[in-house]
């Protein structure tokens, strides 16, 4: 009971130090049986980190991964070349155009130059306005490919931005247990997983016609690098889980107390009341015994002696 005691005292003695204006009151405890000069705790390192700096790691591969999808402008995945070029333009006169999800953008020719190049400053074609003009949906169409690959992408950015925020303010302001740790690691590895399914799309119907060949873009290998940096992040939630800083506080400040009470029982040498107590307790147990033994005695020794 004295153990438990010295232990509440303890553990009550840090959460009075976590409070604004509980100084006093914790410096006049300091007479007690709890040393509380030799446990200083810093509040902002308790608020701003609840997890100490580990979580960090995570949270920068995360937002890394999460800028590098956004950095995409719709209409750079692949660039294009071949007949199927003709097929989604209608004429031959690009020798190559660039492909998005949802977007695509031709070339310019610039005569000071001799060659084709793409101004990024324009904007891009959307495939619904030039379906109704060229009929394209006739000719080529989005087949289920095209489709899984631009509804993969999207479920990865919504995934993995999802991801990105609530580890910012688990490893900032908020302490989260252990299960929603996980959570959050596997929830990155269900957004690595999407954007590598994003890659389904070079299986379309525009992308297999013969002679035609999507060769990988910035859209493209930024999705291998988003990849990459969220199967990262998820590895590091996964592999370890950062234990609160209050909670490793008060723990080991438990621990260290209640080794330095052992050490204080078992250095200490009996003092004199102790040993008065111990007599004491002795010789009431002879008593007690001595008269446990003359309720026994037989009934015919008693008659004799009266």
């Amino acid at each position: 009971a004295f153990s438990i005691q010295r232990h509440t005292a303890s553990i009550y003695q840090v959460f009075t130090r976590l409070l604004p204006g509980k100084k006093g009151n914790a410096d006049r405890r300091s007479s007690s049986s709890v040393d509380a000069n030799t446990f200083i705790v810093d509040p902002l390192r308790m608020i701003l980190l609840p997890h100490g700096g580990y979580p960090l790691i995570a949270v920068t591969l995360s937002t890394m991964a999460w800028m590098t999808t956004l950095s995409h402008d719709g209409c750079d995945f692949v660039r294009m070349t071949g007949p199927a070029v003709v097929t989604l333009t209608a004429t031959d006169s690009y020798p190559f155009v660039e492909l998005g999800f949802n977007s695509f953008r031709v070339p310019t020719f610039y005569e000071e130059y001799n060659e084709w190049q793409i101004r990024y400053t324009d904007a891009c074609n959307t495939y619904d306005v030039v379906g109704k003009d060229l009929d394209i949906e006739e000719q080529w169409g989005f087949d289920f490919f095209w489709r899984v690959g631009t509804l993969t992408h999207q479920i990865g950015i919504v995934f993995g931005g999802a991801a990105c925020l609530f580890l910012w303010v688990a490893a900032t302001c908020v302490a989260v247990t252990k299960l929603t740790w996980r959570l959050l690691g596997v929830q990155l590895m269900f957004a690595s997983l999407f954007h590598s399914c994003s890659f389904l799309w070079f299986f379309n119907s525009l992308c297999s016609i013969v002679g035609t060949k999507c060769h990988w873009f910035y859209g493209s290998h930024s999705s291998i690098a988003t990849s990459a940096l969220y199967f990262i992040a998820s590895v590091c939630i996964l592999v370890k889980y950062p234990e609160p800083t209050v909670k490793k506080m008060v723990r080991l400040k438990v621990e260290a107390d209640f080794q330095r009470y052992e050490r204080s029982e078992v250095t200490q040498p009996p003092s004199d009341l102790d040993s008065q107590s111990e007599m004491r307790s002795q010789i009431s147990g002879f008593t007690s015994a001595f008269s446990i033994n003359s309720h026994r005695q037989p009934r015919s020794l008693r008659h004799i002696v009266v």
